[in-house]
This record gives structure tokens, C-alpha cells and sequence, in this order.
């Protein structure tokens, strides 16, 4: 399994910098990041940023304290994309046929390290684990009567079943494909932002198997801001 953050973002800049000078400082945040994760299946991490970010050696050197028997790597972008979903097709060649796990770097899960794992007993296209929540600030999927998933929606509680962020894909060549199939469906939307939500839906719809197994956690966070992060640290210690 490849982990991957797409970071290629300006606001992710941002938020790296103002992270660098909080009184929490970066090895605090990096050990938070990698003790999210359960590291026995992790074959490789790809970081995807914007060659504005001028940090990339010193995030290199964090991670591989941290993570120091995982090969660490870098795709960079010129040009900020569309979405989440578009810089992940830009490392294509890089992912390609591979089992490819997805996260950020804006949040963390303090209860339990997570496992980065498809069922072996069953085929799954793509999971998504979820967690309780009636927040609008995260993306939801909605079931049928009898509990199967129908659609996910974009920072819309339309459930108590809300995305976590960390999508785990069999096999990137299908969700290059099928994010293909967006681009195409909307390519005169030259506004649009394409969530990864999308593809979800698009799995969905395609008859691939999609599924979103709960995780009991009380202590997901999601930093869309400094203030966010230290306040998360600060109940933390306290």
C-alpha cells in the first residue's frame, strides 16, 4: 500500500508555514500525522505539493525519522489544480496498478493508529472508513433502506455517517479512469473543483464496490486552520 497526500495546494503552504512557527512546532505535529497510521503495510509515501512550497527537505527529514524504514518521495507541481482528485492523476505514473491509500496532512486520528488495509476476504473496489459526526464541515454518504451507499455528498450532513478522509483504493488505474470520466463529463465547467467525493460517487454508480465501514473514534481532527491546530494540542495536554 502507497500513502499519499496530494498537498499541492497554496492553502496547505500556508498552513505548513504558520504550523513551523506555533509554539507546538513541527516534530509535534509530524509524530501526530505518523501515529495515525499503522505502518506494517505501508510500502512507500508519496508527498504532493507545489514547487512553491519551500520546505520540502525539511518535511523529507521529518518523515523519514519518523517513518525510517518506508521510502519517502516527492511529485511536484508547477501549477495548483483543481481538486484534490486532479492532483492525484497528475502522479499517475507513479501510482498506476498499485493498492494507494489517501490522506492529508491537516489531520489526525489520536485513539488508535489506523489500519491501511483492504479485506482479504472480499472484493473491495474502494473503502472509506467514516465516523459519527453532524458537522457540515465534512462530507457524508447517504444509504438506502437496507444500507447500501447511494451517494456522498460534499460538506453536507445529510447522515451522522461522515467521511474521515482516508480513502483506501485497490487499484489506482480504476480510479484514474473513472476520474477520467469526470473530467470528460465536465470539461466545459472550467470553474469546477473535483472532490474526491466524485469519484466515490462515480465508483457508485459503476457498480464497483464501495465500502464504508465505521470507526469508532472521538478524536478525529481536521486542522483547517492554526488556531484549530493548537486549540487540538492545547485539550490534548490539558
Amino acid at each position: 500500500m502507497i500513502l499519499v497526500f496530494p498537498q499541492a495546494s497554496h492553502k496547505f503552504n500556508l498552513f505548513y508555514k504558520d504550523v513551523r512557527l506555533s509554539v507546538y512546532g513541527l516534530e509535534e505535529y509530524a509524530a501526530k500525522i505518523a501515529n495515525s497510521y499503522n505502518h506494517s503495510n505501508i510500502n512507500g509515501i508519496l508527498i504532493i505539493i507545489l514547487d512553491s512550497f519551500a520546505y520540502q527537505t525539511e518535511l523529507q527529514s521529518l518523515f523519514k525519522n519518523l517513518f525510517p524504514q518506508i521510502p519517502i518521495n516527492f511529485y511536484v507541481l508547477k501549477n495548483e489544480t483543481q481538486g484534490s482528485m486532479c492532483s492525484l492523476l497528475m502522479a499517475v505514473n507513479e501510482l498506476k496498478d498499485l493498492s494507494v491509500a489517501v490522506s492529508s496532512l491537516d489531520q489526525i486520528l489520536i485513539d488508535y493508529p489506523l489500519a491501511l488495509t483492504l479485506p482479504e476476504d472480499q472484493k473491495v473496489d474502494i473503502e472509506t472508513p467514516v465516523f459519527f459526526s453532524q458537522s457540515n464541515s465534512f462530507s457524508y454518504i447517504l444509504r438506502d433502506d437496507d444500507g447500501r451507499p447511494i451517494q456522498a455528498f460534499e460538506k453536507k450532513a445529510v447522515s451522522s455517517e461522515a467521511i474521515m478522509g482516508v480513502y483506501k483504493i485497490h487499484d489506482f488505474t480504476t480510479f484514474f479512469e473513472l476520474s477520467i470520466e469526470l473530467l470528460e463529463k465536465y470539461k466545459g465547467f472550467r470553474e469546477r473543483v473535483f472532490f474526491i467525493s466524485d469519484v466515490i460517487n462515480a465508483y457508485i454508480r459503476s457498480s464497483k464496490i464501495a465500502t464504508f465501514p465505521n470507526i469508532e473514534s472521538k478524536q478525529y481532527y481536521k486542522f483547517r486552520s492554526l488556531a484549530e491546530f493548537e486549540a487540538t494540542f492545547n485539550n490534548e495536554k490539558n
